[in-house]
């Protein structure tokens, strides 16, 4: 009995402690709030009050108020309350009582439920649900706000469902407060999850990690139109790690995006995180509008989107230094491309490494505005268009391409792949938009539709050749030429001149100087020699592999300054040429694995009608190729008469067990016949074409139903014929109807 009476009392004064502990700390530092049973004006554990308002007057700066809330059901407990810390002054941290129990705070107002984080202090908010009901600019779950810059806020919402219908966003960071949190939810049913409003602060940071999901739609009128949007102010940093990003557009609300980017960024990380845009034809991913980012890398990030862009960098002061995407899984049907860059923005560095994308539009599109590098390593490519022009638009923008290790592979009336060229026909030479310098190497590209697999140099396209048609023809009658005046030969050389000295010119027509910038006299005047495309810096495409499907060009060079070697080339597809050189010059063709089983291994394209503006192939090499046809009509390689100038071909193998292995006269222009010849009959350097060269097939046909001029070996050329050599000389080369069996380059 006694024991018991004891045991009694030990309870009774370890009840008392509690309770006078629990009041003391609650007095000290926290506040709890209780809806049904509170009705105490000290908030404290015993005796708590009844509204969220009076814990935060309760609270000691540094405290947390305990909400209590039921574990089954948000709606046993009502916190119908609204602008909470208006005129808060504390770092408090809320939470519910107990581990668990479900509490919402919040109605319908058109206030925000909470606002008011104190200058230097902790705002934190912890397994709460938030929820504002009324659809007023301002009806946010949160409107982080407070007077003064320094030193800035946090706002932490880790675990919190937060919900709202405010265009001004779900959480609105109106001055320098740094967001943080962890398995956050955070929706918008008219406005983004999160913005940004800061003018003339600097927000430290916004960090969104461990599952949290955010969901936006842009209010009518479409702005602000991110999920998260910077409409204005400066981010140091956004960071996002296994998050997940969702638009909930709808038609008509314009051009959206799930990062808005108008403001200032200065660096952001994202790192697997999945953000889906396909609700509308119209939503991107990521748009910089007006102002930059210094920094931004997606890593490991499945991204898609119905038909808007991956990224979009647009509007007069726009600027991104560096846009990463490593190891994504991109999807978009994109007409605009998977990251597209509008005059006047700019990108400093935009890379791509590792990593897939699967579009229904194309991969890229020739940017208006400029990309100093663009980076791809080991990025695969699949785009089934069928329709496109291009699937791969390098053409201009560019100042450096740097790819190793591109898969692509698509279908396109155009080229699968464009690098070079530029929408500017005449002036001077460095004032150009073309991609200047690429790096092209170990990569593949599978053509799949009726176009080109690769171009180089998109250069004189009809438009150009209209252009430089359109210029006045020389003649006597132009008396005295005003410096400036632009004109072209009678007869078209590929090249036109400008005025540089004014006089009267001469009563015949000059002999003119095909050597950029130099002159011609004229009489009294001076013509500068101009090209019509522009030059390039030292470029290299090697290592790769090019298949076809059309019956035109499989890698076609119109550029300069460019190393074409140790690539394969191929096709399956009668008619087809491997290695197309129209107007190229100073290239290097070297290395490189040319079969065509039924087209022909290399071709040189001049004075076709229209084309006369790509003028002659003009100072390339041609050598240690493999050019190999099983065709009964096309040859191994095809240079017409007048289609090169100063041109190199020697030490290459030529294979055409069926047919010539190459064809140097017979091209017939306008009905008419040139004369017999090609680069064997003239002087200078092309007196040594093929003297080296191996013609691997010991049997020539000398007659053709469709080329009546045709023959083959030229009498002045001294190549090799397997046919007059001993066994010895051609050890393993024989003649097969099959694929010449010896690789020297290319990737298999």
């Amino acid at each position: 009995m006694n024991g018991e009476r004891n045991m009694q009392i030990r309870r009774w004064i370890m009840a008392i402690a509690l309770a006078f502990a629990a009041t003391t700390r609650a007095a000290a530092a926290d506040a709890y709030v209780n809806s049904l049973t509170g009705s105490g004006s000290t908030c404290s554990e015993v005796a708590p009050c009844a509204t969220v308002a009076a814990g935060i007057a309760a609270v000691s700066d540094g405290g947390t108020v305990y909400i209590k809330g039921d574990p089954a059901s948000y709606d046993t407990y009502a916190y119908a309350e609204n602008n909470l810390l208006a005129a808060n002054a504390k770092a408090i941290t809320f939470r519910p009582w107990n581990v668990g129990e479900k509490v919402q705070i919040g109605g319908d107002s058109a206030n925000p439920i909470f606002w008011g984080v104190a200058s230097g202090k902790a705002l934190a908010f912890v397994s709460l649900k938030i929820a504002n009901a009324n659809a007023g600019a301002y009806a946010c779950a949160i409107r982080a706000t407070y007077n003064g810059a320094n030193p800035a806020a946090t706002l932490t919402v880790d675990g919190c469902v937060l919900s709202s219908g405010a265009s001004n966003g779900t959480v609105l960071i109106h001055r320098a407060t740094a967001l943080s949190g962890a398995g956050a939810s955070i929706t918008n049913s008219a406005g983004p999850a999160v913005a940004l409003q800061a003018v003339g602060y600097v927000v430290p940071a916004i960090t969104l990690t461990a599952g949290s999901t955010l969901q936006g739609r842009p209010p009518t009128g479409g702005s602000p139109n991110g999920v998260i949007a910077l409409q204005s102010g400066a981010l140091d940093d956004l960071t996002l790690t296994d998050s997940t990003i969702l638009t909930d557009w709808s038609a008509g609300l314009g051009t959206s995006y799930a990062i808005y980017v108008l403001g200032n960024l200065s660096g952001g990380t994202i790192t697997d995180c999945t953000i889906d845009a396909t609700g509308t034809a119209s939503e991107s991913v990521l748009g910089v509008n007006t102002n930059g980012v210094a920094d931004l890398t997606f890593t490991g990030c499945a991204l898609s989107t119905a038909s808007g862009r991956i990224a979009y960098i647009q509007g007069a002061g726009a600027s991104v230094s560096g846009l990463r995407f490593i190891n994504c899984t991109m999807v978009t049907a994109s007409t605009n491309g998977v990251v597209q860059v509008a005059s006047p923005a700019s990108v400093g560095t935009l890379a791509f490494r590792g990593g897939t994308l699967a579009t229904a539009g194309v991969v890229y599109v020739a940017n208006t505005g400029t990309v100093s590098n663009l980076m791809i390593r080991d990025w695969t490519c699949t785009a089934p268009s069928g329709g496109a022009a291009y699937i791969f638009n390098l053409q201009q923008g560019h100042d450096i391409v740097s790819i190793d290790g591109l898969s692509l592979t698509g279908a396109t009336t155009g080229a699968l792949f464009l690098i070079g060229g530029e929408n500017t026909v005449l002036g001077d030479p460095v004032a150009t938009t073309a991609t200047q310098r690429f790096d092209v190497i170990d990569s593949t590209f599978v053509q799949t539709g009726s176009g080109h697999g690769v171009l180089i140099g998109r250069g004189a396209t009809r438009d150009a050749h209209a252009t430089y048609m359109s210029l006045p023809v020389w003649s006597a009658s132009l008396g005295t030429p005003a410096l400036g005046t632009m004109i072209r030969p009678t007869a078209m050389n590929g090249w036109w001149y400008v005025c540089t000295v004014s006089g009267a010119v001469g009563a015949s027509e000059p002999p003119w100087n095909t050597t950029e910038g130099g002159s011609t006299v004229d009489g009294a005047a001076t013509w500068r020699t101009m090209r019509i495309l522009f030059p390039a810096g030292h470029s290299r495409f090697s290592r790769n592999r090019v298949q076809g499907s059309a019956a035109g060009p499989v890698l076609t060079s119109k550029w300069f300054n460019v190393e074409i070697t140790h690539n394969l080339v191929t096709s399956t597809v009668t008619g087809a040429t491997g290695i197309l050189l129209k107007g190229a010059r100073e290239n290097l063709i070297a290395h490189n694995t040319v079969y065509m089983p039924d087209g022909t291994g290399l071709n040189t394209y001049s004075n076709y009608a229209g084309d006369a503006i790509y003028g002659p192939v003009y100072n390339c090499t041609i050598r240690d190729n493999i050019f190999a046809t099983d065709s009964t009509t096309y040859w191994a390689v095809d240079i017409p008469e007048g289609s090169q100038i100063n041109t190199l071909c020697d030490h290459n193998i030529y294979w055409a067990p069926r047919s010539a292995a190459w064809r140097f006269a017979g091209y017939v222009f306008d009905n008419t016949p040139y004369q017999e010849g090609g680069i064997w009959l003239t002087g200078g350097v092309e007196e040594e074409n093929d003297a080296h060269s191996l013609v691997a097939n010991p049997v020539f046909l000398s007659t053709s139903p469709t080329h009546a001029l045709f023959l083959v070996p030229s009498i002045w050329s001294r190549a090799r014929n397997a046919a007059s050599m001993p066994h010895m000389s051609i050890g393993a080369i024989q003649q097969t109807s099959g694929l010449l069996p010896l690789y020297l380059g290319g990737k298999r």
